[in-house]
């Protein structure tokens, strides 16, 4: 069984770390949501592209959105732009048009996730640093 003792010795040694921790938590999140953001894409795009969609909706995405800052500006954002992609150069465009937007979206997740492991690698080297300077 653990302390509370050993718990808080064991605390002690990452205290300069507080610099560190909002940056993993920042990179962390945002790796998280474009990684989501990869998966949530996939439905909408190969809707349009293979004429899932109501044509209402597709009229209706058609029109360029005014500016908000909402989450609906953005869904009819990417809409229109999608659209007009696939009326100019059709499915073909649109399926690399989908691949453009997909492997961004993949990579940005991939540098979130890869800033978010090398501040995780300095916070444990400094947390070991920090042992052996208090254990001697």
């Amino acid at each position: 069984m653990i302390h509370m003792k050993t718990i808080w010795r064991l605390l002690s040694f990452s205290k300069p770390l507080n610099f560190y921790l909002p940056q993993f938590f920042i990179y962390t999140f945002l790796g998280v949501l474009f990684g989501l953001l990869n998966l949530t894409l996939l439905k909408p795009l190969f809707d349009i592209i293979f004429s899932q969609m109501d044509p209402e909706l597709i009229k209706a995405y058609s029109v360029n959105p005014q500016f908000s800052a909402t989450l609906e500006y953005v869904i009819h954002s990417f809409y229109y732009y999608f659209i007009q992609a696939t009326e100019k150069f059709g499915n073909y465009g649109s399926l690399i048009f989908v691949c453009i937007v997909l492997i961004s979206a993949n990579l940005v997740a991939n540098l979130f996730r890869y800033l978010s492991q090398v501040i995780m690698a300095i916070i444990r080297a400094k947390i070991i640093k920090n042992l052996m300077i208090k254990s001697y």
